[in-house]
């Protein structure tokens, strides 16, 4: 593991599969949302909802990119190397929410969700 880098250089994986990136990519832990509770008196707690966790990524639209198994994708495995040597894995994963496909640097915006995740070192 590196100890002085944080940014720059990573990778994805969908179930084993290189995926070629675009930009930057964005990771969500799926931790539990926490909203304040708040009475005549001030504030008295929190309510927690739980969430799952988020990876949002730009993909190169390709020709070899499967756009529809991409679309499709459900119960998947998605590895991120990170840049200071952790890995990202989520599994179960889906896709989440609705892709957009940018004509201004040929990339898909995506999104993966998934129930279970973890980070190792």
């Amino acid at each position: 593991m590196t100890t002085n880098r944080r940014g720059g250089v990573y990778s994805v994986r969908i179930s084993g599969q290189l995926v070629e990136l675009a930009g930057p990519a964005r990771f969500i832990p799926g931790v539990e949302a926490r909203e304040v509770l708040n009475g005549p008196a001030g504030p008295y707690g929190y309510k927690a909802e739980g969430r799952a966790a988020r990876l949002e990524l730009k993909i190169a639209a390709r020709s070899d990119l499967n756009l529809t198994a991409l679309l499709a994708m459900d119960g998947e495995t998605v590895t991120t190397d990170l840049p200071n040597g952790e890995t990202v894995t989520m599994a179960q994963a889906w896709r989440d929410g609705e892709p957009e496909l940018s004509t201004e640097d040929g990339a898909w915006d995506v999104a993966f969700a998934a129930k279970y995740w973890a980070i190792d070192s």
